[in-house]
């Protein structure tokens, strides 16, 4: 359950980034929030019934880490939207 989320988001991701081109700030804006959304399911799938097992498992730390990447991808590209080094 929390593998097809996480897909999801992913498709949501490129889709979004495909659709801002040319505006590097709005893609910067759309990693940060899909990688909050996806940080915040892969934390709470236990509670939203979407964990396979009790705990937290392998598939809510890849949820976490790709969460954290992309809110990473989001920063970069705002700051470097920010001091113009980005067109």
């Amino acid at each position: 359950m929390l593998w097809a989320a996480l897909a999801a988001s992913a498709d949501v991701v490129s889709m979004l980034e495909r659709s801002s081109v040319g505006e590097p700030r709005s893609s910067g804006v759309f990693n940060l929030v899909i990688g909050i959304i996806v940080i915040l399911v892969a934390i709470f799938s236990d509670r939203l019934g979407l964990g396979d097992v009790p705990g937290f498992g392998r598939a809510q730390v890849l949820g976490a880490l790709i969460g954290g990447i992309l809110i990473l991808m989001g920063l970069v590209r705002l700051i470097r939207t920010m001091i113009g080094r980005d067109s």
